[in-house]
């Protein structure tokens, strides 16, 4: 088998990859009523370029949200494939009121972890551009937002 070491060098290989990977992942996120204002309504990536949100999918979620919400939900959320527990398993990552929000619309118990490969399907074939795809390969949230975000 592999010495520690070996499985260490591996391991912070794949953390680089990781990074790579989620180079295409949200560096802030606005909320639900700033981006109904903007003529184009997006937010930056890691990599410098920009998340463009699509307005009927913004102007269709403010539908379902109470107006005075708006302020509250924070866009994009997130769906983080969690390789670490097994194959198509997410956790939706972001702004807690948007992920109710997201849940809801699948009918999903607002306690529930983790999202499956159908759910997620069926929330990107909703909401497109709002719901963004990241990796990661541990468990530990800390550890999550170091490989997801971190340069």
């Amino acid at each position: 088998m592999f010495e520690p070491s070996r499985i260490e060098t591996i391991s912070k290989i794949i953390d680089v990859e990781i990074k790579k990977i989620n180079d295409h992942l949200p560096t802030s996120y606005k909320s639900l009523k700033e981006l109904l204002k903007e003529e184009t309504p997006s937010v930056k990536t890691k990599g410098g370029d920009d998340i463009i949100f699509l307005k009927d999918e913004l102007t269709m979620l403010a539908k379902f949200i109470p107006e005075e919400k708006h302020e509250d939900v924070k866009l994009p959320v997130i769906a983080l494939r969690r390789i670490d527990l097994g194959i198509g398993v997410y956790e939706l990552i972001g702004n807690e009121d948007a992920i109710k929000f997201f849940k809801k619309m699948l009918d999903i118990d607002s306690n529930s972890k983790y999202l499956y490969c159908p759910q997620i399907f069926e929330l990107k074939r909703k909401f497109s551009s709002l719901v963004i795809i990241g990796f990661s390969t541990s468990p530990n949230y800390e550890d999550l937002e170091k490989n997801i975000w971190s340069r």
